[in-house]
């Protein structure tokens, strides 16, 4: 704790970023975290963390949100609108934070709760990618959120990335099965909650102190069973209220609580800032780094 409470006093110039953990929690509205009890968030944002709202991309989906996230691209730039292998999935097509890193010769560990998100970046840049698939079940046992925790703790113990990438698919899983807002997709949230503050623990456990910093988001909410849903008279979200607002949570050494209302796609901006990755000019990134 005094080694925590030392970095969340030192100046930026004396913290060097060397581990940026990028967690997702997909499904995860803003509306939905403040009516959770989500004793670990908490506790990093009483800690130091900075806490702001933000707003995903529309459509509102797992695939353009992601891809927004990490590409510091909106929809209508990078493309990536389809949302299911049966639609067409493809591979993204425009440069990602992960290209970054690699670009840069630095490690990214990815761990993916659902395989169409892998499928989608798996292009070669991921060094470590993870995912659990069981026969017949497919990808589900990936979504439980201690999996996810547990193959954080081991990139972190063994060979740390300069990005670790978590994707925890339990709260939209749950979303889906018993509606955004359930007594049911509460207790998701709560084990999320949970697995996030083993991931926290671990980052304290096995690398050095100030030298890392931990982004939770969302690439989108949701209401009744799903999100995103169009009405047909007008073309528009039926419930913008409940799809787009996500949150954004930065906690980290010498780091200031940004102004204003962040977007999914300051997401990779953000984490190449903390690392010092320059980002070339010709891929035109539409975020804003929101770290100082």
């Amino acid at each position: 704790m005094l080694a925590l409470l030392a970095c969340l006093a030192a100046h930026e110039s004396e913290a060097r970023i060397r581990t940026v953990i990028l967690i997702s929690v997909d499904g995860l509205g803003l509306a939905q975290l403040d009516a959770s009890p989500v004793p670990e968030i908490k506790r990093l944002m009483g800690l130091g963390a900075s806490s702001l709202p933000a707003v995903t991309v529309d459509p509102p989906r797992t695939i353009p949100g992601h891809v927004s996230m990490m590409s510091g691209l909106r929809p209508e730039r990078h493309r990536s609108f389809v949302n299911e292998r049966k639609e067409g999935l493809g591979k993204v097509n425009v440069p990602t934070l992960f290209d970054l890193v690699a670009a840069n010769r630095l490690k990214t560990t990815a761990v993916f709760g659902k395989e169409k998100l892998r499928f989608v970046f798996d292009t070669g840049a991921i060094q470590d990618s993870r995912l659990r698939e069981w026969p017949f079940v497919g990808d589900f046992p990936s979504r439980f959120p201690k999996w996810v925790a547990r193959q954080a703790a081991h990139a972190l113990e063994r060979d740390p990335p300069a990005l670790l990438f978590l994707h925890f698919a339990w709260v939209d899983t749950m979303g889906h099965w018993a509606g955004w807002g359930s007594g049911t997709q509460r207790t998701a949230i709560q084990e999320v909650d949970a697995a996030i503050g083993e991931v926290v623990a671990a980052a304290h456990r096995f690398l050095a102190p100030c030298s890392f910093a931990i982004l939770i988001t969302s690439d989108h909410g949701g209401h009744d069973g799903s999100h995103g849903q169009r009405d047909p008279a007008t073309g528009g979200l039926v419930d913008p209220v409940a799809d787009l607002p996500i949150p954004f949570i930065l906690y980290g050494a010498g780091l200031r609580a940004p102004e204003g209302t962040a977007s999914i796609v300051d997401t990779a901006p953000t984490v190449a800032r903390l690392l010092r990755l320059e980002i070339p000019g010709a891929w035109r990134w539409q975020g804003r780094s929101l770290s100082p």
